[in-house]
């Protein structure tokens, strides 16, 4: 990050990790027979990462990054850095992720008050907000929205089940 940061190259560095790295990263055939092979020398990884790095046309930044893991023999911790650093990205940028899950598909006009309703949520420092909308039969109807540290369940398996607790408590009483 902070290599990045010097050299006013923060988002060509997220680029490189999100197109390249990252699918290395997440591939268990590459990790088992690549990364934690403790048969393959450690120059012999680093000229293959330099050889991906030069077909790719990553920068030395993210070529020193992942030399670095090979160095080390950290190469297991290659997916959470680059996690980690999207995450610090979408922070540096003011982003939000919001997940909306809805019983059924719907409407246009649906996923537009969903939308307008997120734009209202979002605090005065979160300029881009990220949704994903998801259909999940298996809440009932209704929808369930998440973004940040707020959530808002209105589906309608929890809405019966917040009735029957109360019928139980009324006919305890």
């Amino acid at each position: 990050y902070h290599a990045a940061l010097a050299s006013d190259s923060l988002m060509q560095i997220e680029n490189e990790l999100t197109q390249f790295v990252l699918p290395l990263a997440t591939d268990e055939e590459i990790s088992k027979r690549f990364f934690a092979n403790t048969t393959i020398e450690k120059d012999e990884k680093k000229n293959a990462v330099q050889a991906f790095a030069t077909e790719n046309k990553l920068s030395n930044i993210t070529i020193a990054f992942l030399n670095e893991l090979v160095d080390k023999d950290q190469t297991e911790f290659l997916q959470t850095v680059v996690e980690n650093y999207q995450t610090l990205m979408r922070r540096i940028r003011c982003e939000v992720a919001a997940e909306v899950t809805f019983g059924r598909i719907p409407t246009k006009n649906e996923v537009a008050k969903v939308r307008q309703l997120l734009k209202d949520l979002r605090t005065p420092h979160q300029y881009y907000i990220h949704t994903n909308i998801i259909v999940d039969p298996a809440i009932g109807g209704g929808v369930i929205l998440k973004m940040g540290d707020f959530e808002l369940d209105g589906s309608l398996n929890t809405r019966c089940n917040e009735v029957q607790k109360h019928l139980v408590r009324s006919l305890q009483q």
